[in-house]
């Protein structure tokens, strides 16, 4: 992966490696990275989350699909969203996953079949992976299924809201 590639470059080229778990800094000890540039710092992901939940809260679930739905009309047939009821998030966009048609195809048999069988499922859609649905045909079956709401891609606060609503969590009116 990518990611590798460029883990790779910076530990060669840094004296200092901070760490965000044990795993990370013992696979690091693996690779002989002298121990004096390795300082475990805590998990970074987990204070980010923590430093920006205030201003994901704030923000209204029913603003952001409205604004970000790519077929509008689904909002209608799909209340459940506005009135509260379980929905699944999720995210596709690895290569691996879209860049093969086969497996982006297998991928989406399975959402528009199984997945969205019991609940709405709300796909905020990278660029790549619908560039790769239009690009392989299957467009058009990710925006028929009728549970399976397409967003725009969300920035991070947005998609953080949705990440915190959830069954049981009270829907912000503002």
């Amino acid at each position: 992966m990518p990611e590798e590639i460029n883990r790779l470059v910076t530990v060669r080229l840094s004296d200092l490696l901070l760490t965000s778990d044990e795993l990370s800094s013992e696979n690091l000890r693996k690779e002989r990275v002298p121990e004096e540039w390795i300082r475990f710092v805590d998990n970074i992901m987990i204070d980010t989350l923590e430093a920006q939940r205030e201003k994901a809260q704030v923000l209204n679930i029913v603003d952001i699909i409205q604004k970000n739905a790519m077929d509008s009309q689904k909002l209608t047939h799909n209340r459940e969203v506005i009135t509260g009821s379980a929905f699944a998030l999720m995210t596709l966009h690895r290569p691996s996953n879209v860049d093969d048609p086969d497996a982006l195809g297998a991928i989406l048999v399975f959402l528009c079949g199984e997945a969205c069988a019991e609940m709405l499922l709300i796909w905020p859609i990278h660029p790549r992976t619908e560039h790769k649905l239009k690009c392989f045909g299957m467009w058009e079956a990710a925006l028929v299924t009728s549970k399976l709401l397409l967003l725009r891609f969300l920035g991070y606060h947005e998609m953080l809201c949705l990440n915190m609503d959830g069954p049981g969590h009270v829907h912000r009116q503002r």
